[in-house]
Order: structure tokens, then C-alpha cells, then sequence
């Protein structure tokens, strides 16, 4: 089972099994609603199979890279799960987020949204 998820309501229930795919909020999204021991639940239960969680940032500008770098080094959130940074495609360029990232060291991944590269006429429903 696959749930996708922002964080904003306790994912203890979540059956260990299932897959997570869990998108913070930042603040350029306009809500940072993460209920608040998200984080601690997943970094103690975890879950048994590798690669079951993937945590996602969609970043609209370099205030929210910070937020998000913050976010990710505070809770070694790259310990326990994959961890992705996509610009939003026409407010934060791809080359901007990859030059941060790899200035930073950051140890996250580079994700572009292809469905608004393929069908960039479309801003939602794809």
C-alpha cells in the first residue's frame, strides 16, 4: 500500500508495511501544517522494507531551500528515508536548486517535475 501524505495529521496509525511518500509543506506552499511528532514517529518506527519512504520538498524560491535544508540537517531526515528538492518549474530554475545543492553538500536528490515539463500548458490535473 502507497500513502501519500503532507504530514499534517499523525501518521502513527500508518500499518508499518505500507509505503510513504510524504510531502512537507514549505513556506512558500503557503501552509507548513507537519503534525508535530511526525518526524520522531517515523525515525522510531520506520518501516521494514528498504526504501518504503521518500520525503519530498517542492521549493518555490532560495527562502524555502534554506527552510528545507534546515528542516532536512535538524532531523538527519536523509538517515532514514530518500530525500528530494523540486523547484517549481517558472518561480525557482532547476539550475539555481542544483548549484545550492551542491554547494551545501546537501545529501538530497535533484527532482524535476516532468509532468510540467511535458505538458507545461496544464497547471493542475496532470
Amino acid at each position: 500500500m502507497l500513502i501519500e501524505t503532507n504530514g499534517s495529521l499523525d501518521i502513527a496509525a500508518i500499518p508499518l508495511r505500507s509505503r510513504l511518500s510524504w510531502d512537507i509543506n514549505v513556506p512558500g506552499s503557503g501552509s507548513t501544517s507537519l503534525y508535530p511528532d511526525n518526524i520522531e514517529t517515523h525515525q522510531e518506527t520506520g518501516s521494514p522494507a528498504a526504501g518504503s519512504t521518500e520525503i519530498k520538498f517542492v521549493l518555490s524560491n532560495l527562502e524555502d531551500y534554506i527552510w528545507a535544508k534546515e528542516m532536512v540537517l535538524h532531523n538527519a531526515l536523509h538517515t532514514f528515508a530518500p530525500v528530494l528538492f523540486s523547484p517549481v518549474r517558472n518561480l525557482l530554475p532547476a539550475k539555481d536548486l542544483a548549484d545550492a545543492i551542491l554547494r551545501d553538500r546537501l545529501p538530497v536528490r535533484l527532482q524535476l517535475q516532468l509532468h510540467t515539463i511535458i505538458w507545461p500548458e496544464k497547471s493542475r490535473g496532470v
